[in-house]
């Protein structure tokens, strides 16, 4: 094996919601899911910004709809990050909310033998930056030099603490989707009511919040109601179009002494394809 090869690489995808100086700064690479408005397919961060994709939701009854990677474009991928790096771990949204993961192994499936096994593939049972979040934590692992194996056992114990919830500002773009689940439970024609949604492999229903100004108040309420006064946490505020939100959650979360490092994200189109184009949201793990 040529000694100038890299030693882990990290390949994840756009249901991450990963900004993009994060995925530059750490050279991880994002496979592009593809998004389909009426004829038309774009993929996404690519062929359409996210602030472009939002104008168009919001300006047409057009339906948005969301496809996966094929897994001849992993193949291309993986074969690609092979010549340059010793490994790859390839960190993917969860299996019940998108076929990515199942692409990715399917490419894994059909190349080299001797290929394949230098591919890891690891289900976060998340979206957005509930996957983005254990992706930067591979990424910072890889670059101190940390053997694959124990980034894995880090990234499965992520997987069991961390939180993501948010609140969009309607629920019919998830319905129209199909993605909502058990959400559906919260449908009705009460415009003061936002349901607060998590996510853990499906999206499900936390809580009805009643009226917007409890929005930020019940995610803090979720952040705190799950820590323990000793524990140490890192954080990621996500949001889309609700900049006095997420002032008001930044805020808020920065001054939580337990707070380890706060992380800005903006919902990208993927997600907000089956949210809407507004939403904020709070996603955090004990460390």
């Amino acid at each position: 094996m040529d000694e100038k090869l890299k030693k882990i690489g990290i390949l994840t995808d756009t249901v991450s919601d990963l900004p993009d100086d994060i995925a530059a700064k750490y050279g991880i690479e994002v496979i592009p899911l593809k998004i389909h408005i009426d004829d038309k397919t774009y993929l996404a961060k690519k062929d359409i910004t996210d602030e472009q994709f939002f104008k168009l939701l919001s300006s047409t009854s057009a339906v948005a709809k969301t496809s996966q990677p094929s897994p001849f474009e992993f193949q291309v991928a993986y074969e690609s990050m092979l010549r340059r790096y010793e490994m790859i771990l390839s960190i993917h949204a969860s299996t019940e909310l998108s076929g990515t993961f199942q692409s990715a192994q399917l490419a894994k499936d059909s190349i080299d033998p001797k290929l394949a096994e230098r591919i890891t593939l690891f289900d976060t049972g998340q979206a957005s930056m509930g996957e983005g979040m254990m992706v930067v934590k591979a990424a910072e692992m890889a670059e101190s030099g940390d053997e694959a194996h124990k980034i894995i056992k880090e990234l499965e114990r992520i997987s069991k603490v961390i939180k993501t919830r948010f609140v969009p500002d309607t629920l019919k773009y998830l319905e129209r989707g199909g993605r909502i689940g058990k959400a559906s439970a919260f449908l009705g024609n009460i415009l003061s009511i936002k349901p607060l949604l998590g996510v853990d492999k499906i999206v499900y229903p936390v809580e009805k919040v009643r009226g917007g100004r409890n929005v930020v108040p019940k995610l803090l309420e979720q952040l705190k109601g799950s820590l323990k006064a000793s524990d140490k946490f890192r954080a990621c505020i996500l949001s889309s179009n609700m900049p006095d939100e997420e002032e008001q959650l930044r805020q808020a979360v920065s001054s939580d002494s337990r707070a380890v490092g706060i992380m800005d994200a903006k919902l990208g189109s993927v997600i907000g394809c089956h949210v809407g184009p507004k939403v904020i949201g709070l996603v955090w793990y004990t460390i």
